[in-house]
């Protein structure tokens, strides 16, 4: 089995470096919502993302700037629901 290499993004100074990340890594960032979607499906994600965020906001989460700014970043459904699982 060969391991992927672990792609590292210098974000130092950036107000959210997770969003930063997300915007250099366009490819990763589609391969992982794309493996995403076809596990839990696009109406999976878009429901995963909701409670999610619910989850976040309820029980507010020092996590929850940088991973919404992964979700304005990326505009996809997922950031939410992979972020907390």
């Amino acid at each position: 089995m060969t391991l992927r290499r672990i792609p590292v993004v210098d974000a130092r100074g950036v107000p959210h470096p997770a969003a930063f990340a997300a915007a250099a890594l366009p490819e990763e960032v589609a391969r992982n919502l794309g493996m995403a979607r076809q596990r839990y499906g696009a109406a999976g994600l878009r429901i995963g993302d909701a409670v999610s965020r619910r989850w976040l906001a309820r029980n507010t989460s020092p996590l929850a700037p940088a991973i919404a700014a992964v979700a304005a970043t990326v505009a996809r459904p997922g950031p939410h629901l992979l972020n907390l699982s």
